[in-house]
């Protein structure tokens, strides 16, 4: 199957790879964010904290919505686009936020930093065809 751009669509194993790794990478956020709490709450740590725990949930949501993204897609027969695209699409949604950053404050704005990061390095990995 090909998508609008003709080229060929994802195959489902490849997506399913995607997928697992995009789970295992949230994980890997979560579990960076676990330890930089180490058992205290957010509303108890030092500003360089927060900031480095926003940042990672940053990472943490937008992975997961690319993965969602694709699942639901996927499931649905709706998964024309390459993965590459989805992650596009999803990066100018979370970019579309970014004049609300300065607004919302230094916590938002490293959450969002943390989005565009995560996404910016998986579109990076997957145009250059590097396994994820």
């Amino acid at each position: 199957m090909r998508s609008a751009a003709g080229q060929q669509a994802p195959t489902d194993d490849g997506v399913a790879e995607l997928v697992v790794h995009l789970r295992a990478r949230e994980d890997e956020a979560l579990g960076q964010m676990s330890r930089v709490l180490a058992g205290t709450a957010l509303c108890a740590v030092g500003p360089d904290e927060t900031h480095r725990v926003k940042y990672l949930e940053g990472v943490s949501a937008a992975l997961a919505q690319v993965r969602r993204t694709l699942v639901s897609r996927g499931r649905s027969g709706a998964l024309q686009d390459e993965p590459a695209a989805v992650v596009a699409e999803i990066r100018q949604q979370w970019r579309s936020t970014a004049g609300a950053a300065s607004t919302r404050g230094q916590a938002w704005a490293r959450y969002l930093a943390g989005a565009l990061d995560a996404l910016d390095e998986l579109a990076t990995t997957l145009t250059t065809g590097e396994t994820p």
